[in-house]
């Protein structure tokens, strides 16, 4: 995900990642997983907020060939879809 520099700091990073839960509600999916990139806090700190943890497995490689993303995951409770 990623969201203009003119749009940061109004809240969309926090509506795009609740729209998904919304979706993922919808279609009773049981977790939520993404990945980071490593030292991206500003990323970090906004899944955390959401209620996302490091589940300590790496994901895909970077495109510099060494460093690999790190997967974070979110459980999502059963409850009615709005």
């Amino acid at each position: 995900m990623w969201v203009a520099p003119v749009a940061r700091g109004r809240g969309v990073d926090d509506e795009l990642v609740l729209a998904v839960e919304r979706w993922a509600r919808r279609t009773r999916a049981g977790v939520l997983r993404l990945s980071v990139a490593e030292g991206n806090e500003g990323a970090s700190a906004l899944y955390q907020r959401q209620g996302f943890v490091y589940t300590g497995e790496l994901g895909n490689l970077m495109p510099d060939g060494v460093r690999r993303e790190l997967v974070m995951s979110k459980k999502l409770s059963p409850s009615v879809a709005g």
